[in-house]
């Protein structure tokens, strides 16, 4: 007792409306169960133990000590120990604070940390303020159903060699820089923070046992900076507001999700994801790799980009079933390299309602982890649905520079959807078991698709926009109400289906392809544009062209009028269709076979009305190409007041002399021929 009583003072403890405070050393004669024995004079020794046993107790550290160990012990709350700016412990042994707060302040910036515990600590139901500039270290800490607060406008640590949180909030307050190092898990916990910086190393993000609650994580306009994160078991990472998440490897594994709006994910190691539950990049949102890295999305994984920065030093790979859905538009810094197998799936959609299902995930995401404002996709979605069919949709993958590109590469079973896409500068690479599906308005722009031993089905309109083709062993078909126009190379060939179209109503086609033009029926369409004499659509076929079908010639009111101009539309092996108007506003049609011209096929044009050839003056219903260059024109008898019947009759004694339909029908090549003039 005297002893104790002349230590020098270091310690200054103050207990206000303290019922009871025991005193516990190594020593049985320094055993003191009087609160009476307390005063300011006395302090511990770095052998002592200090038990707290009764509420509403307050410690106040102002100066530095040690003691062997700090228990707030057998509490109902509302006990305080406060170390203040110019105050430090050291505890030898363990700390524990239950239905306590602890509470750290330091001023300035110091390498020393103002509360240190060589061995294990627990926090169980308390409150952790960490204010300012302060610090602290543990050997070990585990904090159980409490709250960690990270004050504003300073610079906190707390470090441990292991650090697992359970049930607890981490709130970081703002423009704060706060670390947390070697935390081993966050289970069933939540943290939040805003305006400021996080570092937290080596973590896992996990659910509480069964599920029963989640670890949800909310960053707005912060920057989060850890090691190896592995996120799992019903956990949120939510980033908005401009916040960054900079981290080595991030792994989602069994239920977890993530949602990154106008925010940064910055790896460079690895992203892994195998989770059930879907997660997005969105509205501004950039994922970004500087070093060598992978992104790989699998067992039936489903990730999002809608207007998302893709800035990858690596590879994306997508395996086991997962799917990756792009919507509206998506931009590159740097190539992007995507590798599908093994059923994996792209889904590439912009336009309603081909959105609906997308935005039906992304509400999935957004209501999980607890955001409501869906208002940006949805208005666009509205926006969309006032848009024409001749209006081209937004680049869904679009480069920020002209070297920059997209290359995916189909393997086994996988599977890439176009659906009112538009892609820029893509490589698509597929095998003889993967498959590419076109739907609704597609353009494919700087691209090239190569195709082997397969074929590649259209059913919707595509345009191609300086784009190749490239079949091995393998055919495009265009299939009932499919459409291939634009401008590009097909090496390979072309079949058309009943009511399928080669070429476009609405733009220019230049169109190369390397073998044949086949297939059709009455009700199929070779669709050519002319808007000028310098300005229409040109088809070069290497080989035969066996197309059974109609063929459309859209004239713009210029076209139509210019005189002494010929149009070669269609050139094939051993023949060719030309164009040309006369100067009596007559369109003539003449088609080249085999070297020789066939008669002229004239149609008066009537402004503001389509033009067809079974139109006006002469009522020609099919053009039969026959082997050998034989032409048969059969006319339909229809009355026209603009001629006189003396130059009908003409006309008439012309095709008398021609072969019946029923001796030609066995011919394969048949072709239609319809003008339509727009304004």
């Amino acid at each position: 007792m005297n002893i104790l009583k002349y230590l020098l003072f270091i310690l200054i403890i103050v207990f206000v409306n303290g019922n009871k405070v025991e005193w516990l050393s190594n020593a049985p004669t320094n055993y003191f169960q009087d609160p009476q024995n307390w005063d300011s004079s006395i302090t511990p020794t770095s052998t002592d133990d200090v038990v707290v046993g009764f509420n509403n107790s307050f410690i106040m550290v102002q100066n530095s000590q040690t003691v062997q160990s700090f228990q707030f012990l057998n509490t109902t709350g509302n006990n305080t120990m406060e170390i203040g700016n110019s105050g430090a412990l050291s505890i030898s042994n363990t700390l524990t604070i239950q239905n306590g707060k602890l509470s750290i302040a330091s001023s300035t910036p110091s390498s020393i940390p103002s509360l240190t515990c060589s061995q294990n600590s627990l926090l169980l139901k308390s409150k952790v303020d960490l204010l300012s500039f302060a610090s602290a270290s543990f050997n070990y800490i585990n904090v159980t159903d409490s709250i960690i607060n990270l004050n504003s406008n300073g610079s906190q640590t707390l470090k441990s060699n292991a650090t697992y949180i359970l049930r607890s909030k981490v709130n970081q307050q703002d423009s704060c820089n706060s670390r947390l190092t070697n935390v081993i898990s966050f289970t069933g916990s939540d943290i939040n923070s805003n305006n400021s910086k996080l570092f937290i190393d080596n973590t896992e993000f996990v659910n509480q046992h069964f599920g029963v609650r989640t670890t949800n994580i909310t960053l707005s306009s912060t920057i989060l900076n850890s090691n190896n994160n592995y996120i799992y078991g019903n956990s949120n990472l939510t980033l908005k507001s401009k916040s960054k998440l900079n981290a080595n490897n991030v792994t989602f594994v069994s239920d977890s999700a993530l949602l990154v709006d106008d925010s940064t994910l910055t790896f460079n190691g690895t992203f892994y994801s195998i989770s059930s539950r879907p997660m997005a990049f969105r509205n501004g949102a950039i994922i970004q790799s500087q070093s060598p890295s992978k992104v790989i999305f699998g067992f039936s994984s489903r990730t999002f980009f809608e207007n998302t920065m893709f800035d990858i030093n690596g590879e994306i790979i997508a395996q086991d079933s997962a799917i990756l859905y792009f919507s509206q538009v998506n931009k590159l810094k740097r190539p992007m390299y995507i590798t599908l197998r093994d059923n994996a799936k792209i889904v590439i959609v912009n336009s309603s309602p081909a959105l609906n299902s997308v935005l039906d995930i992304l509400k999935q995401i957004v209501a999980m982890l607890g955001e409501t404002h869906l208002e940006a996709s949805e208005n666009q979605q509205q926006e969309e649905h006032t848009t024409t069919t001749t209006s081209l949709p937004a680049n869904s993958i679009q480069p920020t520079d002209p070297d920059v590109f997209t290359q995916i590469d189909l393997h086994d079973n996988s599977r890439l959807e176009l659906e009112d896409a538009h892609l820029d500068g893509v490589i698509i690479n597929t095998n003889r078991l993967s498959q590419v599906v076109i739907k609704n308005n597609v353009v494919l722009s700087n691209s090239q698709v190569n195709t082997v031993d397969s074929v590649m089905v259209i059913n919707t309109d595509v345009l191609l926009n300086n784009t190749a083709l490239s079949l091995d062993n393998a055919t495009v078909l265009v299939t009932a109400g499919g459409s291939l126009g634009g401008t590009g190379q097909i090496i390979g060939g072309v079949l058309v289906n009943a009511t399928g179209q080669l070429g476009s109503n609405d733009v220019i086609t230049r169109l190369s392809i390397s073998k044949s033009v086949t297939g059709g029926k009455d009700d199929s369409h070779l669709a050519i544009r002319i808007n000028s004499p310098t300005d229409y659509s040109q088809i070069n076929i290497s080989m035969d062209y066996d197309f059974y079908g109609t063929v459309q010639v859209y004239l713009s009111p210029e076209a139509a009028i210019k005189t002494g101009y010929t149009y070669t539309l269609v050139n094939y092996l051993g023949g060719k269709i030309v164009f040309s108007p006369d100067s009596m506003g007559v369109t003539q049609y003449t088609l080249l076979d085999g070297g020789r011209t066939v008669p002229k096929l004239p149609s008066n044009r009537i402004s503001d009305q389509n033009i067809m050839i079974i139109s006006v003056v002469v009522s020609i219903a099919f053009i039969g190409i026959i082997a050998g260059g034989l032409v048969y024109l059969r006319r339909r008898r229809e009355i026209n007041n603009n001629k006189k019947a003396d130059e009908e009759k003409e006309k008439e004694k012309d095709f008398e002399s021609k072969p019946t339909m029923n001796q030609l029908r066995t011919s394969n090549s048949h072709v239609n021929i319809k003008l339509s003039q727009f304004n």
